[in-house]
């Protein structure tokens, strides 16, 4: 998980902080309920984040042009990225893995 999008996490309020005390006090970590969301609400939040440090993350079904496949692409001061993928959900990932590359390469 990237150190960014964990503080961002935690600023954004996207997610409310949560805890229980018992005889030891447990508490469960905002890192570990985000990994727990189903990916399409995770999907969500990545898309809020991307926007907030100035990446632009677009998924898209290609047809007519190509039948059964998904573009996506990745935009910043950098440039534009695009690629086809087979499944929403795999655009969707490597969309993700593109935008953290971005922002990596921001921070060298």
């Amino acid at each position: 998980m990237n150190k960014k999008f964990e503080e961002w996490l935690y600023k954004s309020r996207i997610m409310i902080r949560t805890g229980f005390t018992t005889e030891s006090s447990v508490f469960v970590s905002l890192i570990d309920l985000f990994k727990e969301l189903p990916f399409s609400m995770q999907w969500g939040v990545y898309l809020e984040f991307f926007d907030s440090v100035g990446i632009c993350v677009n998924v898209w079904n290609a047809a007519p042009i190509i039948d059964n496949m998904w573009m996506y692409s990745v935009c910043g001061k950098e440039g534009t990225f695009a690629v086809y993928s087979e499944t929403r959900q795999q655009a969707q990932q490597e969309a993700i893995k593109k935008a953290f590359e971005i922002l990596e390469d921001r921070t060298k």
